[in-house]
């Protein structure tokens, strides 16, 4: 699928307070000093697996999905939440989407809106924790794992539901909640959590993955912790 050429200019350094996210169009603050320990403990991991090539492998997968994570700043400074560009980033370019991650049915007309990371957002600089996939209003939105539900919201364009598989939460957000969802659920890769919200020529779902460890509070999502869903691909 995609890897992106998204222009970065030259890039500064970033401070803020962490802040809960909702969807795509929020500007979340960061928490440095969160983010700057775990880059730190997956730098270790990388530099431990140069001598071994099944150390990486070997690893528990949250930890792996952290070292993926630090790998993937590495390779495209614009997934860094700690590193703001001096200009507004240029506009992504929008490219098909194959389903590379079942959210959709097959049989659906989808497009990849936006990126993961720093991106142009009404003339400001925003960082994206996750993807958008633009498909038609009402269009079935189904989990790819298997997990709690820990959130449900109903609330208009900022409708959606979040899903925990014991060491990471799932954001699927701009979604109806299927009416057979409640908080507390467990539910099965492949289960309907919703429907698309009718936004007109912004209808799109809003997809993200944020490493938060054992915690079942939906507010620990940030920035710091989001990961780029199709680095994950592989793993």
């Amino acid at each position: 699928m995609r890897r992106l050429s998204i222009f970065i200019l030259p890039l500064a350094a970033l401070t803020f307070t962490t802040a809960t996210l909702t969807g795509c169009d929020v500007v979340a603050a960061l928490d440095i000093n969160l983010s700057n320990d775990r880059n730190d403990r997956s730098t270790d991991y990388a530099r431990e697996g140069d001598s071994d090539g099944d150390f990486f492998s070997h690893l528990p997968l949250l930890e792996r999905q952290w070292l993926k994570r630090a790998e993937s700043m590495e390779e495209n400074p614009s997934f860094d939440p700690d590193k703001r560009p001096s200009l507004v980033p240029l506009n992504f370019r929008q490219q098909s989407w194959n389903n590379e991650i079942a959210l959709l049915p097959e049989d659906v007309e989808a497009r990849l809106s936006s990126d993961f990371g720093w991106r142009g957002l009404f003339g400001r600089q925003d960082f994206h924790s996750g993807i958008d996939i633009v498909a038609a209003a009402k269009t079935d939105v189904f989990t790819p794992v298997s997990g709690e539900v820990i959130h449900v919201a109903f609330d208009g364009k900022d409708s959606g539901v979040v899903i925990y598989d014991g060491e990471r939460q799932y954001t699927f957000w701009h979604v109806t909640p299927d009416d057979s969802i409640a908080k507390g659920d467990q539910i099965k890769a492949g289960s309907n959590v919703g429907y698309l919200v009718d936004l007109g020529r912004s209808t799109h779902l809003h997809y993200s993955i944020h490493l938060t460890g054992p915690t079942m509070d939906q507010k620990d999502r940030n920035d710091t912790n989001a990961v780029d869903p199709l680095s994950l691909l592989n793993l």
